[in-house]
């Protein structure tokens, strides 16, 4: 409307509003980083899909574009896009399934969803931490 789009924000200016917005997290994440590594303790990102970024490529390219961003400072960031799609598919479901039609957000089964995604990615990361406490103290 008027030029506007649903946040109010003049569509000439989105792309400039977005690269600023990468800009400002990549730095963020990249000072989170250096506090975690000064602490001993490991940062984990990742992005995971809201429900319009179901039906195109969106997702999967703001996550190649951060995550070469955020290898240059040696941190870790996944993807949940496959992981939802191999749990629709594996449980003949639909994305809507997993989110509020009013707002896009998960709903209790999409939580769920994103949970057992989670686990797939943090559970070895626990474990090698765990082996390598154990070898520090043997």
């Amino acid at each position: 409307i008027g030029g506007y789009n649903t946040q109010f924000i003049k569509k000439e200016e989105m792309p400039r509003i977005i690269n600023d917005s990468k800009s400002k997290t990549v730095e963020l994440f990249k000072k989170y980083k250096e506090l975690t590594s000064k602490n001993k303790t490991e940062l984990i990102t990742f992005t995971f899909p809201i429900y319009p970024q179901l039906s195109n490529s969106e997702n999967n390219d703001f996550h190649l574009e951060m995550k070469s961003n955020f290898s240059k400072f040696d941190l870790n960031f996944y993807n949940l896009q496959p992981c939802y799609e191999d749990e629709i598919k594996a449980n003949h479901t639909k994305f809507q399934d997993y989110y509020w039609i009013i707002d896009g957000h998960h709903n209790a089964k999409g939580y769920e969803m994103m949970a057992k995604c989670l686990e797939e990615i943090v559970t070895p990361l626990i474990e090698k931490r765990l082996e390598n406490q154990n070898t520090l103290v043997n």
